[in-house]
């Protein structure tokens, strides 16, 4: 039994990357202007644009969350400042994150107002930084 779960996955697995490979490839071939990069940074196209640290956060009904927060700011050197306070930012955001549900974050409404409140509590956090957006780089529910 669980030798075919593990086979399973690696089907899965196999079919997903063959999948997630041909649609780039597509999307090169169609002369669309895709950069592939090894760095992390590169999803996100504004260089005013920090990335967070990964976060895993328990959820209310026992699920975990981990998520990856862009947060485009005013300028470059406002990137410096939210270094400054990562414990404190990852600490207010833990807290708010663990208030929430699967089923509240699977919604696109869900999704939004979770977005709305992140940049809320980094601004509450950080209060003499200008927040324009927050993205969500990654954002992964454990069913």
């Amino acid at each position: 039994m669980l030798q075919s779960v593990v086979a399973l996955k690696w089907v899965v697995w196999i079919a997903g990357t063959a999948t997630a490979l041909g649609g780039g490839l597509g999307l090169l071939a169609l002369g669309t202007p895709f950069h592939f990069s090894h760095r992390q940074s590169s999803v996100i196209p504004s260089s005013d644009v920090a990335l967070l640290d990964p976060l895993v956060v328990n959820l209310s009904d026992g699920r975990y969350l981990r998520i990856r927060l862009g947060v485009e700011l005013e300028n470059r050197q406002a990137s410096v400042r939210l270094q400054q306070y990562k414990v404190r930012l990852n600490d207010a955001l833990m807290v708010a994150l663990s208030n929430h549900n699967r089923a509240n974050l699977q919604t696109p409404l869900g999704k939004r107002l979770l977005r709305e409140e992140v940049q809320q509590k980094i601004q509450a956090t950080i209060p003499e930084l200008a927040v324009r957006s927050v993205y969500f780089v990654e954002f992964l529910v454990h069913l």
